[in-house]
């Protein structure tokens, strides 16, 4: 059985970052992932596809991973299906057919899968043509648009980097469909430009100048009722809500659409922090269950931490911050390194942490 000092589980921004932190420490690394390349949901694509600061952030990551590959033993198209004693990790490796499950062991585990999309069933939501936002947005990353008059509806950011995305890709946009009101994406601008990093405010300016540019119509306080199709999407009704989010009678209208991208934001995985027996609290402001930290981003099982969207959703920059703070925190307790490490990198961490808090829950009061 191969043995390892840390298990990183995920291999997006915040497990990358766990993973170089704790290599640069002088431990061995298990960098554990479901996808056959490194970079989750925001990295794993062409560099073409990425923004000046993403493909910059991009880079650096990969760089790491690369300086430190003596270290750094990546397990790709692998699922972690088990997690007992402490801590011996069951693999089931994808392109083995047929293989006897794998098992690893590690003395402290960083879990970083990432965040679920939320949704609600209507009619018509399982016909074909039907995706969920991450989903489409993970196709359209790679230059391929699922239909020729698109839909967009839901909540959250993800809907404008999602039509960002289709029309460089070359897709046709028929709406975006928000049930955020006029007044709530205002009263959320201050929130959002006091916390925002440049960067960001640019990315946020570019979508937004897209959407304008290409005159696509957005429909405020709108809620999909129901899908109709045969075989497929084949138009989709919308209603409008009131202030308290109830459909207003009367209201519906019909959009010709052949296919629909749909979500209501993020909300943390949680099956592995579960399957380890972590407890989690319910997060009021934030509207979902979370693990419950002791300290440094670790859970209450010791030797267990996470990091990213799987804690609070948050974004990539923060998510690196966090594998940092996990990783010297997992380290410090196998003795690698000293308190005043320990102490300067969860400074200069939380420094940068607390201005992503305050943007990611700005963006959080839009949807």
């Amino acid at each position: 059985m191969q043995e390892f000092d840390v298990a990183v589980i995920g291999a997006g921004p915040a497990g990358i970052s766990a993973a170089i932190e704790s290599a640069a420490l002088g431990v061995s690394v298990a960098l554990i992932d479901d996808s056959p390349l490194p970079g989750g949901k925001v990295f794993a694509y062409p560099v073409n596809y990425l923004e000046g600061s993403e493909r910059k952030i991009r880079n650096r990551l990969f760089r790491g991973m690369g300086h430190f590959k003596d270290r750094i033993f990546i397990f790709s198209e692998t699922e972690v299906w088990n997690i007992q004693g402490e801590y011996t990790l069951g693999l089931c490796r994808k392109e083995i057919s047929g293989a006897k499950p794998l098992e690893i062991r590690a003395k402290k585990i960083i879990i970083s899968i990432g965040a679920l999309e939320r949704s609600l069933p209507f009619s018509g939501w399982t016909l074909p043509g039907v995706f969920s936002l991450g989903g489409m947005n993970k196709l359209a990353k790679k230059g391929i648009v699922p239909g020729k008059r698109i839909l967009i509806a839901g909540s959250g950011p993800l809907q404008l980097v999602l039509a960002y995305h289709l029309l460089k890709a070359g897709g046709s946009i028929e709406g975006i469909i928000n049930i955020a009101s006029p007044m709530q994406m205002v009263g959320g601008l201050p929130g959002i430009f006091t916390s925002a990093s440049y960067s960001l405010l640019k990315s946020g300016l570019r979508y937004l100048i897209n959407i304008k540019v290409n005159r696509i119509p957005t429909y405020f306080s709108h809620a999909v009722s129901r899908i109709d199709g045969t075989d497929g999407v084949e138009s989709v009704t919308i209603v409008k809500l009131d202030k308290c989010h109830k459909p207003v009678k009367g209201s519906e209208r019909q959009i010709n659409a052949d296919c629909v991208g749909y979500g209501l934001g993020l909300i943390p995985s949680l099956d592995l922090t579960r399957l380890c027996g972590c407890a989690h609290v319910f997060d009021e402001e934030l509207g979902y269950w979370r693990p419950k930290l002791n300290g440094n981003m670790e859970t209450t099982r010791p030797g267990v931490f996470v990091a990213g969207d799987c804690l609070t959703i948050k974004g990539y920059l923060a998510a690196i911050e966090e594998g940092k703070i996990a990783a010297a925190e997992a380290c410090y307790q196998l003795g690698v390194h000293n308190k005043n490490h320990l102490g300067s990198t969860f400074a200069a961490s939380s420094r940068k942490l607390k201005r992503y808090r305050r943007f990611a829950r700005a963006l959080e009061a839009l949807s």
